[in-house]
């Protein structure tokens, strides 16, 4: 038997409906295998965004860290030429 596919924005979709017909968030997170603190993550986002809110989102860039050193060092006063 071929293993089922499915796409991430269709679990989520189940996750709210799940939650929609159960009210114990901890009982709905374990069955679909996620942390109550994901499940509260994604009914926020639907409650915001509504089904936009669901989409796969991309992690965000951390600033390196030679960049920060730039910055700070643009924004020291030059040194005394005394």
């Amino acid at each position: 038997m071929p293993w089922k596919e499915t796409c991430p924005i269709y679990e989520k979709v189940r996750f709210i409906a799940a939650c929609s017909e159960e009210p114990n968030l901890a009982e709905v997170c374990r069955r679909f295998g996620i942390s109550r603190k994901t499940g509260y993550k994604w009914l926020a986002r639907y409650e915001a965004l509504g089904i936009d809110g669901l989409k796969e989102r991309p992690p965000l860039a951390l600033e390196p860290p030679f960049d920060r050193m730039k910055a700070r060092l643009r924004s020291m006063e030059p040194p005394f030429d005394g």
